[in-house]
């Protein structure tokens, strides 16, 4: 994921209406998209960090997993 460019659909079409605010518009979604990525990345890296801890800890409760799979932030 690190090596898309998310910006390069938005940015080929920024020409697409001339005379509007179409290219403003594209790259506002272009820094929304990159954003959204880096968070769903980043919730992604939590989740493995929390399924490696049971997975090294056969003891653990489901309770103990449900309760740090709920702790990963939630972005608003």
């Amino acid at each position: 994921m690190g090596d898309w460019d998310v910006g390069e659909p938005y940015s080929t079409s920024e020409s697409a209406l001339p005379g509007t605010d179409f290219a403003r518009v594209c790259a506002r979604a272009a820094d929304v998209t990159d954003q959204a990525l880096i968070n769903m990345c980043g919730r992604l890296r939590e989740v493995v960090d929390v399924t490696n801890g049971a997975e090294n800890d056969y003891v653990v409760a489901e309770a103990d997993f449900v309760g740090a799979l709920s702790a990963v932030d939630r972005p608003e």
